[in-house]
């Protein structure tokens, strides 16, 4: 770290420039910045708070009235110019004894060691206030100690933690600051002392996971351990950062066995998806008793019991991913949403995952429930009108046949034999429909009114006889009772090119009502000639 430079103002005390003259001739020292001024009173001394002044007198007496300057600058600097001779008493806060003979490059070497000597106090403070404002203003436990194990300091959470105050705590050792005794400190049990042997052995951080006895009782820690180097590369003790884990591990129980009565299906994995913990539904769920739960592999289950029904869905604001499957339990399909969320730690690295398994199989039935009560006509058990227009339209611009279809002289069944004879009717339409043409999809539009679509175009002649069977089905169910009865099948393909959805519809009712004239008139006719045979 690179400070700004010191700023130092030297004042001479003096009537006399040499001195002055002499100091001027001082090269700049690096991270310094330093004016020379003379005067001749202290009252000529110019300073603020921030300043760092050095006063150079040969009266101690002028020196001792300066001295005020002390308590209202951030750094001052006496110094005394006399030869000592017989033994007197200096004050402890004159800085320098300086001679009053001697040449000019014996007092610069002795300015720019005082100059020195103030940048490494200067730089000092700096650096311990940086160290110790930081320090004290982390969660963490943080302690420096010497190759003995005597602590050589502690940050503020340290102090709070064993009770004690920081000046207590340096100097000393584990069992006094932890308030166990030596004869627990000696047998090493919940004490750390393997782990700092350890880590100035590997000469590099290490983390342990450490319990740790106090008076409080057990304090669960994570701790980050560094050796300490000299400048020969030796290590000459340790610095350590811990955090409490303490109301973390309780919480885990706590975890446990929240996730273990969660009433769903859930599992929690590592990083590598090797398998943490199963709770008690899953197991139950996938009857898995007699498992062993530390070799279950999570992702070939998943891939050998699960049939995945949906594409995956990834949230990668919450780093999860949803998918339905269906697996077979009790001989019974079940379908499960499956959700996989990442577990993320403070600082968003990658922690492992959790799996939720939520059974859907009910809400899946009643909704295939609903659209098929919403689809579905309940008389035949065709698909509705609704449910036609729509999928035709999925159907655009796709080869596609339509068959339209509508029974002839419905309305004199219904007259002549009642409304349950015409159900019925429609009901043997319907299966009719579906037995004959087994390659399409069949719709009842209302009233006597059908439709079926064939994907594709089919071969003419092949699908010209599955009409004319379904026609002569048809008639065939009132061949006793009233001959007039049939069913008219417009016939309409297109390429998905040449025609629209509505051309196509429009076409086939229209091709299916001309064959429907076409029908009256041969019912006409038949009853005309039967008139006049009769006559």
């Amino acid at each position: 770290m690179k400070l700004g430079n010191i700023d130092i103002t030297i004042y001479i005390l003096s009537d006399s420039m040499e001195l002055e003259e002499s100091l001027n001739s001082v090269p700049r020292i690096e991270g310094t910045e330093f004016r020379i001024r003379t005067v001749s009173s202290c009252d000529d001394i110019q300073y603020e708070k921030e300043s760092i002044v050095i006063l150079i007198s040969t009266s101690l007496e002028d020196i001792e009235r300066c001295r005020e300057i002390e308590d209202k600058c951030y750094r001052y600097y006496p110094v005394y110019i006399e030869n000592i001779t017989e033994e007197r008493e200096i004050p402890d806060f004159i800085a320098a004894l300086w001679p009053k003979e001697e040449s000019r490059e014996a007092r610069n070497f002795r300015i720019k060691k005082l100059i020195k000597l103030i940048k490494t106090e200067v730089y000092e403070w700096v650096y311990n206030t940086y160290l110790y404002t930081t320090i004290d203003n982390i969660p963490e436990l943080v302690w420096v100690k010497d190759k003995k194990g005597a602590h050589i300091l502690v940050n503020k959470t340290f102090a709070r933690t064993v009770h004690k105050e920081r000046e207590d705590i340096e100097g000393r050792g584990h069992y006094y600051i932890w308030d166990i005794s030596p004869e627990e400190y000696e047998s090493g049990e919940f004490v750390c002392l393997e782990s700092e042997d350890e880590v100035m052995t590997a000469k590099k951080t290490l983390v342990f996971e450490e319990p740790v006895k106090t008076k409080d009782g057990m304090m669960h820690f994570i701790t980050y351990k560094s050796p300490i180097f000299d400048k020969h590369n030796d290590v000459i003790g340790t610095v350590g950062v811990a955090h409490n884990v303490t109301d973390f591990s309780n919480l885990g129980i706590q975890l446990s066995l929240l996730i273990a009565n969660i009433p769903f299906p859930l599992l929690i994995c590592t990083n590598d998806w090797e398998t943490m913990q199963v709770n008690s539904y899953f197991q139950a769920a996938f009857h898995m008793d007699g498992v062993d739960l530390a070799l279950f592999d999570y992702r070939k289950w998943k891939s050998e019991k699960l049939t995945a029904v949906s594409e995956p869905k990834t949230n990668e604001k919450k780093h999860s991913v949803s998918q339905e499957f269906t697996t077979v339990v009790d001989g019974k399909e079940r379908i499960y949403v499956v959700i996989e969320q990442e577990i993320r730690d403070y600082f968003f690295n990658s922690a492992g995952y959790f799996v939720l398994l939520h059974d859907v199989t009910m809400e899946r039935n009643y909704e295939k429930k609903i659209l098929q009560a919403a689809n579905t006509d309940p008389l035949t058990g065709l698909y509705n009108r609704r449910f036609f227009y729509n999928y035709v339209q999925e159907l655009q611009g796709r080869a596609l046949t339509l068959l339209y279809m509508d029974l002839d002289h419905f309305k004199e069944i219904n007259d002549s034999f009642g409304h349950n004879r015409g159900d019925d009717v429609l009901r043997r339409t319907a299966k009719a429909m579906c037995e004959i043409f087994p390659q399409g999809t069949a719709f009842r539009l209302g009233g006597d009114e059908f439709a079926l679509i064939i994907d594709g175009i089919p071969d003419e002649e092949e699908l010209q006889a599955q009409c004319d069977k379904m026609v002569y089905s048809v008639k065939d169910m009132f061949r006793e009772t009233d001959s007039r009865i049939s069913v008219s099948i417009g016939k309409v393909s297109s390429n998905g090119k040449d025609m629209d959805i509505d051309s196509l519809i429009h076409e086939g009712d229209a091709k299916m009502y001309s064959i429907k004239q076409e029908h009256h008139k041969e019912t006409e006719g038949q009853e005309r000639g039967g008139r006049e045979n009769a006559t």
